[in-house]
Protein backbone atom coordinates (compact mmCIF):
# COMPACT_ATOMS: atom_id res chain seq x y z
CA UNK A 1 0.00 0.00 0.00
CA UNK A 2 2.87 2.57 0.74
CA UNK A 3 3.44 2.10 -2.92
CA UNK A 4 -0.27 2.96 -4.11
CA UNK A 5 -0.27 5.95 -6.45
CA UNK A 6 -2.16 7.90 -3.53
CA UNK A 7 0.34 7.22 -0.88
CA UNK A 8 3.00 8.30 -3.21
CA UNK A 9 0.99 11.60 -3.90
CA UNK A 10 0.45 12.18 -0.31
CA UNK A 11 4.40 12.02 0.07
CA UNK A 12 5.02 14.39 -2.56
CA UNK A 13 2.60 16.67 -1.15
CA UNK A 14 4.19 16.81 2.44
CA UNK A 15 7.91 17.39 0.52
CA UNK A 16 6.15 20.34 -1.44
CA UNK A 17 4.68 22.12 1.77
CA UNK A 18 7.74 21.72 3.44
CA UNK A 19 9.78 23.10 0.62
CA UNK A 20 7.35 25.99 0.49
CA UNK A 21 8.28 26.54 4.20
CA UNK A 22 5.14 25.10 5.78
CA UNK A 23 4.35 21.79 7.65
CA UNK A 24 4.78 18.97 5.97
CA UNK A 25 1.93 17.17 5.77
CA UNK A 26 0.07 15.87 2.61
CA UNK A 27 -3.16 14.43 1.07
CA UNK A 28 -4.67 12.55 -1.56
CA UNK A 29 -8.45 11.28 -2.38
CA UNK A 30 -8.58 8.79 -4.48
CA UNK A 31 -11.39 7.28 -6.13
CA UNK A 32 -12.78 3.83 -6.05
CA UNK A 33 -11.41 3.03 -9.49
CA UNK A 34 -7.88 4.01 -8.55
CA UNK A 35 -8.16 7.71 -10.14
CA UNK A 36 -6.96 10.83 -7.73
CA UNK A 37 -9.40 13.40 -7.40
CA UNK A 38 -7.56 15.45 -5.80
CA UNK A 39 -3.75 16.08 -3.86
CA UNK A 40 -2.88 19.24 -1.60
CA UNK A 41 -0.86 19.98 1.83
CA UNK A 42 -1.13 22.02 4.40
CA UNK A 43 -1.70 25.86 3.77
CA UNK A 44 -1.60 27.27 7.11
CA UNK A 45 1.65 28.58 7.28
CA UNK A 46 1.32 29.67 3.56
CA UNK A 47 -1.71 30.96 3.36
CA UNK A 48 -2.47 31.96 7.21
CA UNK A 49 -5.08 29.73 6.47
CA UNK A 50 -7.37 28.22 9.49
CA UNK A 51 -8.82 25.13 7.85
CA UNK A 52 -6.06 23.69 5.20
CA UNK A 53 -4.87 21.14 6.68
CA UNK A 54 -3.98 18.78 4.37
CA UNK A 55 -7.07 16.54 3.62
CA UNK A 56 -8.77 19.58 3.17
CA UNK A 57 -6.87 20.75 0.36
CA UNK A 58 -6.97 17.73 -1.60
CA UNK A 59 -10.86 18.00 -0.84
CA UNK A 60 -10.73 21.49 -1.97
CA UNK A 61 -8.30 20.71 -5.48
CA UNK A 62 -10.94 18.09 -6.05
CA UNK A 63 -13.26 20.52 -6.97
CA UNK A 64 -17.15 20.44 -6.49
CA UNK A 65 -18.03 16.73 -7.45
CA UNK A 66 -21.40 14.86 -7.05
CA UNK A 67 -21.77 12.44 -4.38
CA UNK A 68 -21.41 9.53 -6.34
CA UNK A 69 -17.44 10.66 -6.71
CA UNK A 70 -16.70 10.09 -3.16
CA UNK A 71 -18.62 6.88 -3.15
CA UNK A 72 -15.63 4.06 -2.14
CA UNK A 73 -13.15 6.84 -2.04
CA UNK A 74 -10.28 6.45 -0.22
CA UNK A 75 -8.13 9.41 1.52
CA UNK A 76 -4.57 9.35 1.50
CA UNK A 77 -2.54 11.45 4.24
CA UNK A 78 0.45 11.00 5.61
CA UNK A 79 -0.50 12.04 9.22
CA UNK A 80 -2.98 10.76 11.27
CA UNK A 81 -6.55 13.10 10.32
CA UNK A 82 -7.17 15.51 12.93
CA UNK A 83 -11.01 16.32 14.07
CA UNK A 84 -12.10 19.09 10.99
CA UNK A 85 -10.14 16.48 8.59
CA UNK A 86 -11.97 13.42 9.80
CA UNK A 87 -15.35 15.25 10.00
CA UNK A 88 -15.12 16.22 6.65
CA UNK A 89 -14.24 12.40 5.35
CA UNK A 90 -17.29 10.96 7.21
CA UNK A 91 -19.11 14.06 5.86
CA UNK A 92 -18.21 13.17 2.06
CA UNK A 93 -18.42 9.37 2.83
CA UNK A 94 -15.20 8.47 2.09
CA UNK A 95 -14.53 4.82 2.47
CA UNK A 96 -11.06 4.40 3.65
CA UNK A 97 -8.14 6.65 5.21
CA UNK A 98 -4.61 5.40 5.05
CA UNK A 99 -2.58 7.06 7.25
CA UNK A 100 1.24 7.42 7.16
CA UNK A 101 2.10 7.35 10.49
CA UNK A 102 0.51 8.49 13.58
CA UNK A 103 3.14 8.72 16.22
CA UNK A 104 3.72 12.38 15.34
CA UNK A 105 -0.26 13.04 16.32
CA UNK A 106 -3.33 10.88 17.14
CA UNK A 107 -6.40 12.24 15.39
CA UNK A 108 -9.78 10.81 14.78
CA UNK A 109 -9.34 7.34 13.34
CA UNK A 110 -11.40 5.85 16.51
CA UNK A 111 -13.77 8.62 15.49
CA UNK A 112 -13.76 7.06 12.07
CA UNK A 113 -13.60 3.79 12.71
CA UNK A 114 -16.81 4.09 14.81
CA UNK A 115 -18.57 5.33 11.77
CA UNK A 116 -17.95 2.35 9.95
CA UNK A 117 -14.60 3.82 7.83
CA UNK A 118 -11.71 1.52 7.17
CA UNK A 119 -8.40 2.76 8.96
CA UNK A 120 -5.08 1.76 8.28
CA UNK A 121 -1.85 3.28 9.63
CA UNK A 122 0.98 2.46 7.94
CA UNK A 123 3.41 3.51 10.27
CA UNK A 124 5.46 4.71 7.05
CA UNK A 125 9.42 5.55 8.07
CA UNK A 126 9.61 8.32 6.03
CA UNK A 127 6.70 10.20 6.95
CA UNK A 128 7.74 10.02 11.06
CA UNK A 129 10.96 11.26 9.65
CA UNK A 130 9.67 14.16 7.81
CA UNK A 131 7.53 15.18 10.82
CA UNK A 132 10.26 14.60 13.61
CA UNK A 133 12.63 16.86 11.79
CA UNK A 134 10.06 19.47 11.16
CA UNK A 135 8.69 19.53 14.60
CA UNK A 136 12.46 19.50 15.89
CA UNK A 137 14.01 22.77 13.51
CA UNK A 138 10.16 24.74 13.39
CA UNK A 139 8.59 23.96 16.82
CA UNK A 140 7.04 27.76 16.62
CA UNK A 141 4.97 26.29 13.42
CA UNK A 142 3.71 23.14 15.12
CA UNK A 143 2.99 23.80 18.88
CA UNK A 144 1.02 26.58 20.62
CA UNK A 145 2.46 27.92 23.20
CA UNK A 146 0.71 30.24 25.58
CA UNK A 147 3.08 31.85 27.41
CA UNK A 148 1.63 34.42 30.47
CA UNK A 149 4.08 37.03 32.44
CA UNK A 150 2.66 38.84 34.96
CA UNK A 151 4.23 41.10 37.26
CA UNK A 152 3.23 43.97 40.14
CA UNK A 153 4.88 47.07 40.21
CA UNK A 154 6.60 49.50 42.96
CA UNK A 155 4.50 51.86 44.20
CA UNK A 156 4.65 54.68 47.45
CA UNK A 157 4.61 51.80 50.03
CA UNK A 158 7.92 50.38 48.38
CA UNK A 159 8.45 48.14 45.90
CA UNK A 160 5.99 44.88 45.26
CA UNK A 161 6.49 42.39 43.15
CA UNK A 162 5.16 38.80 42.20
CA UNK A 163 5.67 36.89 38.78
CA UNK A 164 2.87 34.17 37.67
CA UNK A 165 4.31 31.98 34.67
CA UNK A 166 1.58 30.20 33.06
CA UNK A 167 2.86 28.17 29.96
CA UNK A 168 0.61 25.63 28.21
CA UNK A 169 2.43 23.32 25.20
CA UNK A 170 0.10 21.73 22.64
CA UNK A 171 -0.54 21.53 18.95
CA UNK A 172 -3.04 23.21 17.32
CA UNK A 173 -4.92 20.48 16.48
CA UNK A 174 -6.02 19.56 19.88
CA UNK A 175 -4.40 16.68 20.68
CA UNK A 176 -4.87 17.48 24.04
CA UNK A 177 -2.59 17.81 27.32
CA UNK A 178 0.93 15.49 27.94
CA UNK A 179 1.99 17.18 25.15
CA UNK A 180 5.83 15.64 24.81
CA UNK A 181 8.36 18.29 24.02
CA UNK A 182 12.64 18.48 23.95
CA UNK A 183 14.49 21.02 25.92
CA UNK A 184 15.93 22.77 22.63
CA UNK A 185 12.26 23.26 21.48
CA UNK A 186 11.27 24.23 24.34
CA UNK A 187 13.87 26.76 24.85
CA UNK A 188 12.95 27.99 21.46
CA UNK A 189 9.58 28.31 21.79
CA UNK A 190 9.96 30.33 24.95
CA UNK A 191 12.51 32.67 23.01
CA UNK A 192 9.99 33.22 20.00
CA UNK A 193 7.10 34.20 23.23
CA UNK A 194 9.63 36.33 24.79
CA UNK A 195 10.12 38.44 21.87
CA UNK A 196 6.24 38.35 21.10
CA UNK A 197 5.04 39.76 24.22
CA UNK A 198 2.25 42.42 24.26
CA UNK A 199 2.50 45.30 26.83
CA UNK A 200 -0.74 47.17 28.09
CA UNK A 201 0.93 50.47 29.52
CA UNK A 202 -2.28 51.42 31.37
CA UNK A 203 -2.61 48.56 33.90
CA UNK A 204 0.08 47.60 36.47
CA UNK A 205 0.66 44.27 34.52
CA UNK A 206 2.41 42.93 31.51
CA UNK A 207 0.74 39.67 29.77
CA UNK A 208 2.25 38.15 26.90
CA UNK A 209 0.30 35.53 24.97
CA UNK A 210 1.35 33.55 21.76
CA UNK A 211 -0.40 31.24 19.95
CA UNK A 212 1.84 29.49 17.18
CA UNK A 213 -0.69 27.23 15.11
CA UNK A 214 -0.32 24.54 13.35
Amino acid sequence: MEQDPGFIAAIEEAKQGLAEGGVPIGAALVSKDGKILGRGHNMRVQKGSAVLHAEMSALENSGRLPASAYEGATMYTTLSPCDMCTGACILYKVKRVVVGENVSFMGGEELLKNRGKEVIVLDNAECKELMANFMKEKPELWYVFVFVFVFGCCDARGCIGFLVLFMVIDTDAGCGTGMRISLSSFIRLAYVALNTLRIDNDSNREMGVLFVSM
